[in-house]
């Protein structure tokens, strides 16, 4: 119900930059029945990408990891993990 509501409220050809944690190796996407260490009740797998793409007329990725160089200190990015999804509405 949210990405459907922010595909509501975005403009024509506006775009929404989504994060969320997840193993994009990963088929599924693993619900937990309590937060795990970070405070999340998921880890977001491949079936994700396919959701955005049935709300959202366009959806592109970024891996975040290839910006981890840019700052003097580790910022936590992981390989495979840190994607950004950029989703328009046509």
């Amino acid at each position: 119900k949210a990405l459907q509501e922010l595909y509501r409220i975005l403009n024509p050809l506006g775009k929404v930059i989504i994060t969320v944690p997840g193993n994009w190796k990963r088929k599924k996407t693993i619900e937990y029945m309590e937060p795990d260490g970070n405070g999340h009740y998921r880890e977001y797998g491949l079936d994700y990408i396919k959701n955005l793409s049935t709300i959202f007329d366009k959806v592109e990725s970024i891996d975040l990891y290839k910006y981890n160089e840019l700052y003097s200190l580790s910022i936590g990015l992981t390989p495979f993990h840190d994607l950004a999804f950029i989703c328009q509405k046509k």
